[in-house]
């Protein structure tokens, strides 16, 4: 997360650096231009592209690994270390917030489309796609409970955030279609 902001910072800056003179050499132009087609895609587009998505993008799906191969070994050990119970709610609680800050992004989005089918059909994408996500997060729930670990309780609020989510973009697309 912290090299996506200095990226974004670091673009921003040379934003506000002044235009070349035509006398300057061209390849400066063109890596301001770069520079400012990314700044443009991280501000107003965020670092997922919401058309045509199917899976999780490829940013979190290390983690969801990693989740997986902790909860096998706690399963095999019949519970959780203190480590790894730290681990794995901080884990959900992270991807609940990035849950958030998607929906959000889609709710940005919105603005760009201007006719009333395309947007009742942009809301029932991201309604699928959150829905995919929680059948994901309920699969986890199974696996836990199949371990007899305990289920914890960012997964629980987690699964209650997707359920939301997936309802509202479910609303907004009925309102709309």
């Amino acid at each position: 997360m912290i090299s996506f902001l200095e990226s974004l910072i670091s673009a921003l800056a040379f934003l506000k650096q002044p235009a070349p003179s035509p006398d300057r050499d061209s390849s400066v132009a063109a890596q301001r231009v770069r520079h400012s087609k990314a700044a443009l895609r991280l501000l107003f587009g965020g670092l997922t592209f919401w058309s045509k998505r199917k899976k999780m993008p490829p940013f979190l799906e290390p983690d969801f690994e990693q989740a997986e191969a902790i909860v096998f070994d706690a399963g095999q050990h019949g519970s959780f270390t203190p480590q790894q119970s730290e681990w794995i709610e901080a884990f959900y609680k992270n991807v609940e917030d990035r849950m958030l800050n998607l929906y959000d992004g889609a709710r940005l989005r919105t603005w760009r489309i201007n006719d009333r089918q395309e947007l009742a059909g942009y809301w029932q994408e991201q309604a699928d796609w959150f829905d995919q996500m929680l059948v994901r997060m309920q699969e986890a729930r199974k696996t836990l409970r199949g371990f007899c670990l305990p289920e914890p309780a960012a997964l629980h609020s987690l699964i209650e955030t997707l359920a939301e989510l997936v309802a509202a973009c479910r609303g907004a697309h009925q309102l709309l279609g």
